[in-house]
């Protein structure tokens, strides 16, 4: 799994123990995922490396909050160096986290 089962029981603690607040959370994440890659594709055709760099900004928040770790690290890895080979290693990794979720 590319979120550890810990990183849940660590984030249901800072939640209070919420699981519903950790069910909301975790939704959201997946319903918004899809739509972020879009705009990150649709961004790079366009050469609007700067729209990626405030996606990819909000992006590591949440990946940060959930323990998404090696997402968070392909974020950072793209941020760095915007490429096609950056994208494709950073679409593969993002649809593997959200089948995780």
């Amino acid at each position: 799994h590319l979120v550890r089962a810990e990183r849940w029981r660590l984030v249901l603690l800072a939640l209070g123990n919420n699981l519903e607040i950790l069910n909301t959370l975790k939704s959201l994440f997946k319903a918004e995922l899809p739509s972020m890659l879009d705009q990150i594709n649709q961004s790079y055709v366009l050469g609007n490396f700067s729209k990626i760099s405030e996606i990819l900004h909000k992006l590591k928040a949440s990946c940060g909050f959930l323990g998404a770790n090696q997402l968070l690290a392909e974020c950072d890895a793209l941020d760095s160096n915007i490429c096609q080979e950056r994208l494709d290693s950073f679409q593969k990794i993002a649809l593997q986290t959200w089948e995780s979720i």
